[in-house]
């Protein structure tokens, strides 16, 4: 009898806790961001950008338009990206902070970022996304 009521005890304790975790779930579900994976993208993406690591992030970006292959355009757009990266460095470049999204289609989102300074001042942008290859990437261009 008294391994019964133990075991009785052990079931009412598990069902007890997976119970609370399943309320627990269910109201985290609804707090959950829709656009995370783009604002992580778009976060992990332009650091790399305005860390200077120019080439690695010719390689994950989409170019709309733009054939990173010929050495012509990859060379314009590399002194373009240098440009504009080295142009926030010099401002004391601390940090990107994706601030909202909408979403245009399945493939297609718009997300809004603050790109932080040393100062504590920030500039608002936005980018314009593409989901590709099996990816979401920064849609440059056209």
């Amino acid at each position: 009898m008294r391994v019964a009521k133990r075991q009785i005890q052990i079931l009412f304790q598990v069902c007890t806790v997976s119970i609370l975790i399943a309320v627990s779930l269910s109201c985290n579900k609804g707090e959950e961001d829709p656009y995370a994976v783009q604002k992580d993208v778009l976060t992990r993406d332009l650091t790399l950008l305005y860390e200077g690591k120019v080439d690695s992030f010719i390689d994950i970006v989409d170019y709309a338009g733009y054939n990173t292959t010929e050495p012509i355009h990859r060379y314009v757009l590399k002194t373009m990206l240098h440009t504009n990266a080295d142009a926030i460095r010099q401002k004391g470049f601390e940090k990107i902070e994706a601030t909202g999204a909408n979403s245009k289609s399945d493939s297609a989102a718009t997300v809004f970022y603050d790109i932080v300074f040393m100062d504590g001042t920030r500039k608002s942008h936005s980018q314009d996304m593409v989901f590709t290859n099996g990816r979401w990437k920064l849609r440059i261009g056209n």
